[in-house]
């Protein structure tokens, strides 16, 4: 009798978890349990046969249909206060950049092509992995990032030292968060990948280039004139889209902060202190739900968002829930802005927009000792977020229903 004990025991143990180790996974309920850390900025290594904390392995996620649209409940709170149209004009409409078609030719061609901005080489050797579209020039091997580069047009350093300095010098920008998009993009390549506030395409150009249909909306005119440029010199104009809009929650036209210190931290929000001699530009503002009519007959899948449009996030959440359900991502990395930003200065409930999207079924990863936003400890979250002043980070949100 006690041999037979032990053989069920041993039964048992080995159905529960045949690898042998204890998982730190609640299968029933399918969220990570209490003693896993949330995965912010961590991306799951790509030789790891899962994504989504193990809840999902690659070959589950290549197979399921996320095709099939979801209609999502509109939110059941106000997210941001009305606004009066700055200028409002019944002829907005969203605009897509025709691709501009260069051939490949020596350095001296892109640089012209390039022009007014200039010609840099995005070095590829951080993301090797993921096997994106690399160029070789045999005179430059001797430099560190050898043939793994791809071209771009960026902002003269002065002018931008943030990104395009970085780029220049061949040094990466957000390398974290852009690898956590490339290793979920790598686990199903053929979603749309939308990323808004695409900036000159530090997360669009490496995408392209591993082959994903990319669609990138920026604010900016210049940085969408550049991005388009850059789509063109690697040859992938075919599968880039390039909208040169703002994106909110209305139909109009609106002012545009363009820092000249940091071209990144452009934005349609009032001047802000530290600010570098902000110029003002006049650009279309449109609902991201505008694009659905353009979008639909092209696309019917998507699987990663990026959505970073310094603070204005909420407003674009309120203009774009139909094509969220339409796409229907199953990630989406969300820049989250401290200090109570999105109440002081876009008028907009950051709380309230995070428990919109929890009522819709998402996942939210979370800082402190908030691992994960519910309705319960979304106070918290928010008390949280604004304790760290002037802050942004990106957390990457996950749709669970």
């Amino acid at each position: 009798m006690l041999i037979f004990a032990v053989l069920f025991i041993a039964t048992t143990l080995w159905l529960v978890d045949p690898t042998g180790r204890r998982s730190n996974v609640d299968f029933a309920t399918k969220c990570v349990c209490e003693e896993s850390k949330p995965t912010n900025f961590s991306p799951p290594e790509p030789s790891k046969p899962t994504l989504s904390n193990g809840v999902d392995t690659l070959e589950s996620i290549r197979t399921k249909q996320w095709q099939v649209p979801r209609i999502y409940p509109p939110p059941s709170t106000t997210l941001c206060k009305v606004k009066p149209p700055l200028h409002s004009t019944p002829h907005v409409n969203f605009e897509i950049l025709p691709p501009q078609i260069a051939g490949i030719g020596n350095r001296s061609l892109m640089e012209a092509f390039c022009k007014p901005y200039v010609y840099a080489r995005y070095n590829m050797t951080y993301f090797r992995k993921f096997k994106p579209l690399r160029h070789c020039d045999e005179t430059e091997k001797t430099r560190d990032m050898g043939c793994e580069y791809m071209h771009a047009c960026v902002w003269p350093s002065p002018q931008d030292p943030w990104i395009s300095g970085r780029i220049i010098n061949g040094e990466p920008w957000s390398l974290d968060e852009v690898t956590t998009a490339l290793t979920h993009l790598q686990a199903y390549p053929q979603g749309l990948f939308v990323d808004v506030g695409s900036n000159i395409g530090v997360f669009s150009i490496p995408a392209a280039g591993m082959g994903i249909n990319t669609f990138s909306i920026d604010a900016l005119p210049a940085h969408a004139e550049m991005l388009a440029k850059t789509m063109s010199l690697n040859g992938l104009h075919d599968r880039h889209t390039m909208v040169r809009n703002a994106i909110g929650d209305t139909l109009q036209t609106a002012t545009f902060f363009v820092d000249s210190g940091n071209k990144g931290a452009s934005r349609l929000n009032e001047n802000l202190p530290g600010w570098v001699t902000p110029e003002r530009i006049i650009v279309d503002l449109v609902p991201l739900d505008s694009l659905l009519e353009y979008i639909a007959p092209r696309f019917k899948k998507s699987y990663f968002w990026k959505l970073d449009v310094e603070g204005n996030e909420a407003r674009l959440l309120s203009g774009g829930w139909q094509l969220l359900s339409y796409l229907n991502p199953r990630f989406v990395s969300l820049e989250i802005m401290g200090g109570d930003y999105h109440g002081r200065i876009t008028d907009c409930s950051l709380k309230n927009m995070l428990l919109a999207l929890v009522n819709a079924g998402w996942r939210i990863p979370w800082w402190g000792d908030v691992s994960v936003v519910t309705e319960e400890n979304v106070d918290r979250a928010v008390a949280i977020t604004n304790s760290y002043g002037e802050w942004a980070a990106a957390t990457v949100i996950e749709r669970m229903t």
